[in-house]
C-alpha cells in the first residue's frame, strides 16, 4: 500500500492495526523522499534474516540442515516431545 504523508498522519492508528494484523508494509510518500512503515515484529524478523544472510557459517548450516531433511534424515518431534527433550538435557540451574 502507498500512502500520502498527510493522510498517514491522520489514519496512523489504524495503519498500525492493520499492520499488526500482518497486512504487508505501507510505503508513505513525501516530497522530501519515501518511508516505510511496517510492524515491529516484521521488522525484527528482517532484521534477523539479514544477520543469518550475513553469515556464512549460519546460512550454510541452514542450507545443509534443509538438505538433509529433504534426504529423509532427521528426526520430527511435536511442541511437546522436543520441549521435554530441552528440560532433560538443560542443565539443573537450582
Amino acid at each position: 500500500m502507498r500512502i500520502k504523508i498527510g493522510k498517514a498522519q491522520l489514519q496512523l492508528p489504524s495503519l498500525i492495526d492493520s499492520l499488526n494484523k500482518g497486512h504487508d508494509a505501507v510505503v508513505i510518500t513525501c516530497e522530501s523522499g519515501n518511508a516505510v512503515l511496517l510492524s515491529e515484529a516484521e521488522y525484527f524478523n528482517l532484521l534477523e534474516n539479514i544477520y543469518v544472510m550475513k553469515n556464512p557459517d549460519f546460512s550454510r548450516s541452514i542450507l545443509d540442515g534443509r538438505k538433509e531433511l529433504a534426504e529423509g534424515h532427521g528426526v520430527s518431534y511435536s511442541i511437546p516431545e522436543f520441549l521435554e527433550i530441552l528440560v532433560v538435557a538443560a542443565p539443573n540451574d537450582r
